[in-house]
This record gives structure tokens, C-alpha cells and sequence, in this order.
């Protein structure tokens, strides 16, 4: 197992054992948190710029994001039935114009 694999495994068992101790849910809450507010943040930015659809709401797609991402934690082996989360990933990148982009450059 390498350290990738044993970092989503204990991320997965925090997320599990969060819904049973109440200090556990608090830490996992506030890193959520973190996670959504910077997010949130960078699409701000990244909308600021033209370099995200303007259509994007940045609060919504920080949900999304963090959501598909914890996600990530409780799937075996991370792809999940027929490449569940490759298809999860590749569909944000086209949401937010992150696979047009990649072409163009």
C-alpha cells in the first residue's frame, strides 16, 4: 500500500468515524469548511478573470467539488464501479472549461 493509498484509506475512516465522535466531526467539519472557502475563493478569482464560465457559481461548484473529492475516500480502490470517479473528474474539468483549455494550449 503507498503512502497515496494509505492517506485515502485513513481519510476514509476519519470521514466514517466522524458521524460517531463528536471530535472527529468537528475536526473533519472545519476542514471541509476550509476546503469549500478556498475553493470557493480560487473560482471567484478564476470567474474575476474570464478564466471560468460565468454561468459557474462559485459557491455551488465549490460544493460539487468537495463533495466529488470525499467521495474519492470511500471508494475502493478510488475509480470505483466502471471508472465511476475518472468519469466524476473528467466531467468537472468540462464543466469549468478546464479540458477546452488544455487543448488550446
Amino acid at each position: 500500500m503507498g503512502v497515496g493509498t494509505e492517506l485515502f484509506s485513513v481519510m476514509g475512516e476519519l470521514m466514517l468515524r466522524s458521524t460517531r465522535d463528536l471530535a472527529i466531526g468537528r475536526i473533519v467539519a472545519k476542514t471541509n469548511e476550509f476546503w469549500h472557502g478556498t475553493l470557493r475563493d480560487l473560482l471567484r478569482a478564476a470567474r474575476a478573470d474570464h478564466d471560468l464560465p460565468s454561468e459557474i457559481e462559485p459557491d455551488g461548484m465549490a460544493a460539487v467539488i468537495v463533495a466529488t473529492l470525499k467521495g474519492v475516500y470511500l471508494v475502493p480502490g478510488h475509480s470505483g464501479p466502471n471508472g465511476d470517479l475518472e468519469k466524476a473528474l473528467r466531467q468537472l474539468e468540462r464543466v469549468l472549461g478546464l479540458t477546452a483549455r488544455r487543448t488550446q494550449k
